[in-house]
């Protein structure tokens, strides 16, 4: 394992996370809104209607307040810790130390297909990687491994098997790529 990991991305702003979020519960209310209306009772559909939108808020004002923190990069030189984040519309900066620094990978799979998230929290900050804006599964992957591995944390059954999910679907990712490529 490498002792440097520099990842990093275009600056995802506060703005813009929010944006995609808001975007995506107007298409549902849309979507599902149209769905009532069609409903031959308009008492019952309308009521479906306000049910589905205070649920959708609900779940989108959650995704927004766990993406208020948002990490844009992270270096390591197996002792040193320095990332770059926004805390809701400002940009900082903390170092701190690998020892510092705690991680969790978490399967959020569901019956739309595999997914994860990694957990990092150093010092006093709560960080969520996920793949719902810049960061992809390698790199979860790749920043999960260097953590524990300069941490000297053995890896438990869990991760293991979340980690093999994980290569997997980058190789379904690739090989699609690929195939569409050469299309």
């Amino acid at each position: 394992m490498g002792e440097i990991i520099e990842i990093e991305h275009l600056k995802t702003s506060f703005t813009k996370r929010i944006r995609k979020y808001i975007l995506l519960y107007l298409f549902l209310v849309f979507l599902f809104g149209a769905f009532s209306v069609l409903k031959s009772d308009n008492k019952k559909g309308l009521s479906f209607f306000i049910v589905m939108s205070i649920i959708f808020a609900a779940y989108y004002l959650f995704k927004i307040l766990k993406t208020k923190i948002y990490m844009t990069s992270f270096y390591s030189d197996s002792h040193k810790v320095i990332v770059h984040y926004f805390n809701g519309f400002q940009e900082k900066i903390i170092e701190s130390n690998i020892e510092n620094t705690k991680t969790r990978l978490k399967n959020t799979s569901s019956r739309a297909g595999f997914d994860c998230e990694l957990l990092i929290k150093i010092e006093n900050l709560n960080f969520l990687i996920n793949t719902d804006f810049d960061w992809d599964l390698g790199e979860i992957k790749k920043l999960f491994e260097y953590i524990q591995y300069h941490k000297k944390i053995e890896l438990t059954e869990q991760d293991k098997f979340t980690i093999s999910r994980i290569e997997n679907k980058v190789k379904k990712l690739e090989t699609s790529n690929t195939t569409a490529n050469s299309r």
